[in-house]
């Protein structure tokens, strides 16, 4: 390959006719790929220019030397849960209550998705608890977000309020909330309350 400048450049440098016509098939073919490359940036609309995803979710990325796929992350908080166990999960004889799990688009970004899933599987069996999505709680810089409603008021919240704590239905909001985490909050607020110790 030969470079050209200049003047030369401007008319024409090659050795041969051959030579001349085998160059235009290579400007051809680049100017071809180039073209392919635009149409797919204008085809995937506001993503950033040579981004678009693949058919498996794949970020798939166009560079001047070809493409490179990137996996994307798993959304925070994906694992570290079990669904068969929290589809097991029984809050026989506690309290019943709502759910409620925000799914603006910052909390979707945070996983939300994920909560919601884990909020019905602990509440599968569990006809008096109730889980529904939600628009947002106020709370979308710190999601996921979700709140509860129910008659029990956790126990830390009783140490707070002190006298404050004798409504019938408690409020809570909780923040930066993973899947794993559900089963704590269900502990929380719908299991059976523990009898009181007797005096021997």
């Amino acid at each position: 390959l030969r470079a050209c400048g200049g003047a030369a450049a401007a008319s024409g440098c090659y050795d041969s006719a051959a030579e001349k016509d085998s160059t235009g098939v290579r400007h051809s073919l680049r100017s071809s790929a180039t073209t392919s490359v635009r149409q797919q940036q204008r085809l995937d609309g506001a993503g950033s220019p040579g981004v678009y995803h693949g058919p498996d979710g794949r970020m798939v990325m166009s560079r001047p030397m070809g493409q490179l796929e990137v996996a994307l992350p798993e959304p925070r908080g994906a694992c570290g849960w079990s669904e068969a166990e929290f589809s097991a999960a029984r809050f026989d004889g506690g309290a019943g209550g709502r759910v409620m799990v925000c799914t603006g688009s910052k909390c979707q970004r945070r996983g939300a998705a994920g909560v919601l899933r884990a909020a019905n599987a602990l509440a599968g069996g569990n006809p008096a608890i109730q889980v529904a999505p939600c628009k947002c709680l106020g709370k979308c810089s710190a999601g996921a977000a979700l709140r509860v409603k129910s008659s029990r008021v956790p126990q830390q919240l009783q140490q707070q309020q002190g006298e404050a704590t004798c409504a019938t239905t408690a409020t809570t909001t909780y923040t930066e909330v993973r899947p794993a985490d559900l089963s704590d909050v269900f502990e929380r607020h719908f299991a059976p309350a523990a009898a009181p110790a007797v005096a021997t």
